[in-house]
């Protein structure tokens, strides 16, 4: 399904195909995958890190997406349903990617990137990926992943409403779809994404000063064990 594809996105879509395909060609989704290709990696250490902080945030998703599939009862948060749109291993690489390109590009500036406008961009490229998905016909059931929330007789039209307004534009930018996702994958990848037990990623409150005042801003960073 693609209800409410709007042609501007088009041209984003396709950008996901080289996205897609150097994710493939470098190996990194096959590392999720496989840890035999770990053991024979080994001696390259960023690899090594990327592959175990890609499946420990992986390993993550899952879980938090298989507590949204058995929330009987329990109102769907605003992130719940673009989290089922994808699978794990490609949530974990879209977030880890964004996040350490936004980093190292704010290292130039010595300051860490602010956490809500990039967590709108890490919704923005699950958004996408999801489109492309749906052009491909390739796409995650969302009704299907639902249905085991709900045992009464109206689950299945329920579930199918809801996976619609996952797949269009206006319900999209209406519910602010982007910035749950992202807020909520960026808080996965603080809990979850670790390398060699130490956690990869910190979020920062920072206080700035400039001509209008004083204000606080959430932060993302790298931290001391990972910069090292």
């Amino acid at each position: 399904m693609t209800f409410g594809i709007s042609p501007s996105l088009i041209s984003d879509i396709e950008r996901q195909r080289k996205i897609e395909a150097d994710a493939h060609h470098d190996g990194l989704l096959r590392y999720v995958q496989d840890r035999q290709y770990q053991s024979a990696t080994d001696s390259k250490p960023v690899r090594q890190f990327m592959g175990n902080l890609l499946k420990a945030l992986s390993d993550g998703i899952l879980a938090e997406q298989r507590v949204l599939k058995k929330a009987q009862g329990q109102k769907l948060p605003k992130y719940g349903l673009p989290l089922l749109s994808l699978t794990p291993d490609k949530l974990a690489l879209i977030t880890v990617g964004t996040l350490l390109n936004a980093i190292i590009s704010f290292e130039f500036e010595d300051r860490s990137p602010p956490a809500t406008p990039l967590g709108y961009d890490i919704g923005q490229v699950c958004r996408r990926e999801r489109l492309f998905d749906c052009l491909q016909n390739r796409q995650i059931d969302v009704a299907r992943e639902l249905s085991s929330r709900n045992r009464s007789r109206n689950a299945a039209r329920r579930a199918d409403e809801l996976a619609r307004k996952l797949d269009d534009d206006d319900d999209w930018a209406k519910n602010y779809r982007s910035y749950h996702l992202g807020e909520k994958l960026i808080a996965l990848a603080i809990r979850f994404a670790q390398f060699e037990g130490q956690r990869v990623f910190e979020l920062k409150t920072v206080r700035e000063t400039d001509a209008g005042g004083t204000k606080t801003s959430q932060r993302i960073a790298l931290t001391t064990a990972a910069s090292e």
